[in-house]
């Protein structure tokens, strides 16, 4: 009888164990089924289960489908103002709203902290200097610090892009005093504005300008116009100096009128950019290792209010993690911003400010970037 009350005494203690489990073990299962019922956003498991967000990649932050933040400029008749927003037709916040001065083209730093943008803001006379230095603020806002050093009666700074990693900022300069004077050349700074250096040291006659890094921040596509006055695209391998040009496209400027805002996909294996040509406006890709371009959206222009004959979209830029697209847009008459969630397939654009802002040089950055 001994053998057979062992047994037995076996059986409940293991039948006590497996009732108790499911209370024990609630606060941090890694499974990989979908069978938690309070603490979805606290376990670790292979499978997308977030109560709050949907995406396709289960890290439990409850943020991925976060809007983020634009920033953006605002067009007044009182000067360029920088400005955010976090939510598509929310409130905007001005970051730089200073009487008469000129902001443009703003960055935002990979880890979301940080805009830089080109002003001039340093000017004692606004509305007499149009030159443009590199600045940075906080995004929760603060004071705008200078980048650089240079002297801004010599050198203009515009067109400012984070590396993916944050530590380099790509930029256009121009300079008025060293050769090649008074053309735009392509430069690069630590994110604290230290180590400037120019991505090529030739003096050739030549405007480099849009500059965009590739997802792994070893390849670098901007638009210039040494070969073609519409300006074809460009590649430069920044994995080992000097660094030389690769031409990407080879424009016929009696068809193609302009080449524009070149950026990488995900995939880092296409191109996207806008151009003008075959008497139409279009987003066009095109593949890393060349080809002929192919036409993602005709998209045509403006009849409406007074920016009609203008672009009905353009100033295309991509999200950190090139899943989607931000840009300006004409199409209702006056400038907005608008968004495509998705750019593989291109999605309808959606509005993020509304007719009663005049808003261009848009930049979308996304808490999904950081993954």
């Amino acid at each position: 009888m001994k053998p057979a009350c062992y047994s037995l005494l076996g059986l409940l203690l293991l039948l006590a164990v497996l009732l108790l489990s499911p209370a024990c073990g609630g606060g941090g299962d890694d499974d990989a089924t979908d069978d938690d019922a309070v603490d979805d956003d606290s376990d670790d498991d292979a499978t997308d289960d977030d109560l709050v967000d949907d995406d396709a990649t289960d890290d439990d932050t409850a943020d991925d489908d976060a809007f983020g933040e634009i920033a953006f400029i605002e067009q007044t008749d009182a000067g360029m103002k920088l400005a955010l927003v976090t939510t598509p037709l929310g409130a905007v916040t001005l970051l730089v709203d200073i009487e008469n001065h000129l902001n443009v083209y703003p960055a935002i730093s990979p880890d979301g902290a940080t805009v830089a943008f080109g002003s001039n803001l340093y000017d004692p006379n606004p509305g007499v200097n149009f030159a443009t230095m590199l600045y940075t603020i906080p995004v929760g806002g603060g004071d705008p610090q200078r980048l650089t050093t240079d002297n801004w009666q010599e050198v203009t700074e515009t067109q400012p892009v984070f590396s993916p990693d944050g530590a380099r900022i790509a930029y256009v300069r121009s300079d008025s005093q060293n050769e090649p004077t008074f053309v735009d050349r392509i430069w690069f700074t630590f994110a604290d504005g230290s180590g400037e250096y120019s991505l090529y040291t030739d003096t050739e006659v030549r405007n480099d300008w849009d500059p965009d890094y590739s997802p792994d921040g070893q390849t670098l596509v901007y638009v210039s116009d040494g070969d073609v006055g519409c300006g074809d695209l460009y590649l430069a391998d920044l994995s080992t100096p000097p660094f030389t040009r690769q031409r990407l496209t080879t424009s016929d400027p009696l068809t193609v009128e302009s080449n524009s805002g070149p950026f990488f996909d995900a995939t880092g294996q296409w191109i996207y950019f806008q151009s003008v040509r075959d008497d139409s406006v279009g987003l066009y890709k095109v593949a890393v290792t060349g080809g002929d371009p192919e036409l993602v959206w005709d998209i045509g222009y403006s009849d409406a209010g007074p920016n009609a004959g203008m672009y009905a979209y353009s100033q295309f830029r991509p999200t950190p993690d090139r899943l989607s697209l931000v840009g300006s847009g004409a199409a209702d008459g006056t400038d907005e911003l608008f968004i495509w969630t998705t750019i593989d397939p291109l999605a309808d654009p959606l509005a993020v400010t509304g007719a009663n802002l005049d808003a261009v040089d848009p930049y979308w950055w996304r808490p999904a970037a950081k993954r």
